[in-house]
């Protein structure tokens, strides 16, 4: 009697198992379908997050994703969010999961987050994890990387420092060839030397 209940026990946590397993798999599914949005529709993205049921978020690699798509969108849409909780489980996450991808994404869209709360010294901090994380991954983020650094640089008036990472980001954005980036960058770093009272130079750009 005993071992038939077992086995009904065994029986029920596989079961269990399986249920989840296809949960989490649709789930993860529909977050891929956020995320393709994010680029190119930013609004229907941050739209459909808002709307999603979190309540079947029930892994933690599940909330992770999910956290990392919530800052991306807000960012997306010039939502200047101050609150890390937003990004923590992502942050939390990726940070013990080998995942250089979203883990460079996860500290950078933090960086963001403690630079919109006036938090230099810990924004810093956290770009400077995005950037080591972001060695492998494409150009053009690794030209976003550099821009926030030099921005935070720049707020806290460390005006060489902030100079020297616009100058990083035009390179990448170049290698990107993300012209409206760069120009973006170009325009930060005329803000510095302006600053510097290199006017001639920063004139000239």
């Amino acid at each position: 009697m005993r071992h038939c209940h077992f086995l009904t026990y065994f029986t029920l946590l596989i079961s269990i198992s399986i249920v989840v397993a296809c949960t989490s798999k649709q789930t993860s599914s529909k977050l891929d379908c956020i995320a393709s949005l994010i680029q190119e529709h930013p609004d229907s993205a941050l739209t459909t997050i808002r709307a999603f049921d979190t309540s079947a978020l029930n892994t933690r690699s599940l909330r992770a994703y999910y956290s990392l798509l919530y800052a991306m969108a807000l960012d997306k849409n010039w939502i200047d969010t101050t609150d890390e909780a937003v990004i923590a489980p992502a942050v939390g996450y990726y940070n013990k999961h080998h995942d250089p991808e979203r883990r460079a994404k996860a500290w950078y869209y933090l960086g963001r987050i403690q630079y919109n709360g006036h938090r230099y010294d810990e924004a810093i901090l956290s770009l400077i994890q995005a950037a080591q994380w972001s060695i492998p991954l494409d150009d053009r983020f690794r030209s976003l990387v550099f821009q926030a650094m030099g921005d935070t640089y720049g707020a806290t008036s460390l005006y060489e420092e902030a100079l020297s990472f616009s100058d990083s980001s035009i390179v990448y954005c170049l290698k990107a060839g993300d012209m409206p980036l760069a120009n973006a960058s170009l325009y930060r770093k005329a803000q510095n030397l302006n600053n510097l009272k290199r006017f001639h130079e920063s004139d000239s750009i």
